[in-house]
């Protein structure tokens, strides 16, 4: 990449440093604001965007009064990989990836739609990031949280809920 097109080189370099900041910034508080965890994701997405080109879309449909929120950092960002790497990239033509934030009943609901199939246990990283992912929510917030993943018509849908607790009303929990 750097030899064929320097300038898209650089770029990438630039999106994988952002990743790896917010990282390991992030490696020492139990949450983090939905805002900077979204930010996270569009870093590694426009990363994948070079990869995948046009085989790639994205939208996103996140409400800006939920952008404070708390979430578990590197949550989103697992769990759109997931979706890239085991829906959209097995796919020929691609795929589309819809990534949207919103106010629900038990609290803040996060749902991430890809094209693909979803098929249980048959990854190649026999779904370690998932199980990681399923046990931190445990961890932090008990039973409250869920997170539930489906397939229909040829989308996955992955959602998570995490509950309004007060331990969590400040983003920036220090371990």
């Amino acid at each position: 990449l750097v030899d064929e097109d320097p300038a898209l080189a650089k770029q990438a370099i630039t999106q994988l440093s952002a990743i790896l900041r917010n990282a390991m910034s992030s490696v020492r508080r139990k949450v983090v604001p939905l805002g900077e965890e979204i930010d996270i994701v569009k870093a590694y997405l426009a990363l994948e965007a070079m990869r995948y080109e046009e085989r790639l879309r994205v939208s996103f449909d996140v409400d800006p009064a939920l952008e404070r929120e708390p979430v578990p950092p590197m949550l989103l960002q697992t769990l759109v990989e997931n979706a890239v790497r085991h829906g959209i990239a097995t796919l020929p033509g691609g795929g589309d990836l819809h990534i949207v934030a919103a106010e629900g009943p038990e609290g803040l609901v996060l749902t991430i739609r890809n094209s693909g199939t979803y098929r249980p246990g048959t990854s190649k990283g026999n779904g370690i990031g998932l199980r990681n992912t399923r046990r931190r929510l445990e961890l932090i917030y008990g039973p409250k949280a869920s997170l539930k993943i489906s397939e229909r018509n040829g989308t996955v849908v992955t959602e998570v809920v995490l509950p309004r607790t007060k331990q969590h009303e400040s983003t920036d929990h220090r371990r």
